[in-house]
């Protein structure tokens, strides 16, 4: 608390006491968000944001979370800006199969916001649709010949590999 006095040959005089806080603007959060794959899919994307320790000397007061229209438009602010929360997770459910959405985040304490995360992309998509069981072709006293189709769905993200694999869980090949 400071105050200011001042002083004449007739008395003195004060001003009211005023407060500051001792800080600084949080840091910037380190991590871009993530998706939470286990609950992510094509119609919807969990995101989550890393909590941040670097609060430049007073507590976090809020996250605000901001996320593009998945075709590199302008940021929205989903939650924290307007109202104060301490919320790090949100289920973002206006997605489009496919696309990939750029989010970021920033905290505030009492001096005010931090800069931005870096940039996550976050695509809405799930799981391959499990490929067909391999088709018995021929086979010799050296040799068996199989028919590999490909998933039907991918997911909405492009399937890097398959794998095919043998009795106990051994790997014979992989293949794109």
């Amino acid at each position: 608390m400071f105050k200011l006095k001042a002083y004449n040959v007739n008395g003195s005089t004060q001003s009211e006491p005023v407060g500051f806080v001792l800080a600084d603007i949080p840091a910037k959060p380190p991590s871009e968000p993530s998706s939470d794959l286990a609950i992510s899919s094509t119609s919807q994307i969990k995101i989550d944001v890393q909590t941040c320790s670097n609060d430049g000397g007073t507590p976090i007061l809020s996250y605000s979370l901001e996320v593009d229209d998945g075709k590199g438009g302008e940021f929205t602010v989903l939650f924290g800006e307007i109202s104060d929360t301490l919320a790090t997770t949100y289920t973002y459910r206006y997605v489009n199969r496919s696309l990939i959405y750029r989010t970021r985040y920033r905290v505030k304490n009492a001096i005010g916001w931090s800069d931005y995360s870096p940039i996550g992309y976050l695509r809405a998509a799930m799981r391959p649709l499990a490929p067909p069981s391999p088709e018995f072709i021929s086979a010799t006293a050296n040799s068996i010949k199989v028919k590999l189709m490909r998933s039907e769905d991918n997911g909405g993200a492009e399937i890097s590999a398959y794998e095919l694999w043998i009795d106990g869980g051994e790997i014979i090949s992989q293949f794109s």
